[in-house]
């Protein structure tokens, strides 16, 4: 992999749960149903427009609830992953993401029969990382750029998610970089992984340890 991460990707998740009463599917049917208003928000947060600069992505993971198939769910949850390139469009989708929640809640109560509990639901943010970068003329930059063409590849500057985030946002010079090998279909049941020419990986790395030990200290 001759990437190197020297722009953090920001990324927010949240995990929405609805509770309502619940019941019979039958008997109580009128009740506000759970899982019908995490369906609901997630066609709402799909229908979310997203800019493609800076680039945004939205999407929903996870979801649940219920407890068999003739009742009506009293509870239903859903995480979502919101990314953005820019960190005040991070404040934004997150605003998006409120607003379409809270209207599919009302929806289903306006729904419900008049006599049965309103559904409830919280938001709760499950993980922030910070946006940011590292300029592409700092010294541990150039030196990741001349460690990769060191092993005999072109060195290429990218945005991704990583460890990197923390110190970046924090105003630390950071990058994230490949550990050597080869690999594809990230994060889905066919992931793989060949070490081909791993060894790469690590003299790329330890190549960039000993520049930066020999860079001045500010």
């Amino acid at each position: 992999d001759e990437r190197i991460i020297h722009r953090a990707l920001g990324a927010r998740r949240f995990r929405v749960t609805f509770q309502g009463p619940g019941g019979h599917s039958w008997a109580a049917f009128g009740a506000p149903n759970a899982i019908h208003a995490a369906a609901g928000a997630t066609a709402r947060l799909s229908a979310i427009p997203l800019p493609t600069t800076p680039r945004t992505t939205l999407s929903v993971g996870r979801i649940g609830g219920g407890i068999s198939v003739n009742s009506i769910p009293d509870h239903a949850w859903l995480e979502l992953d919101v990314r953005s390139a820019g960190e005040r469009q991070l404040d934004r989708m997150e605003a998006e993401v409120h607003r379409a929640i809270a209207a599919a809640v009302d929806q289903e109560n306006d729904r419900r029969t008049h006599d049965t509990p309103a559904l409830s639901v919280h938001v709760s943010r499950i993980g922030d990382r910070p946006g940011g970068e590292t300029s592409a003329d700092d010294p541990l930059v150039q030196a990741a750029r001349a460690a990769t063409k060191l092993v005999g590849r072109d060195p290429e500057l990218a945005i991704a998610s990583t460890d990197a985030n923390v110190p970046i946002g924090l105003g630390i010079p950071a990058i994230a970089i490949g550990a050597g090998g080869m690999g594809g279909d990230a994060h889905s049941t066919a992931e793989w992984f060949e070490n081909a020419n791993g060894t790469r990986g690590i003299a790329r790395a330890l190549a960039i340890v000993l520049a930066a030990a020999q860079s001045p200290a500010d």
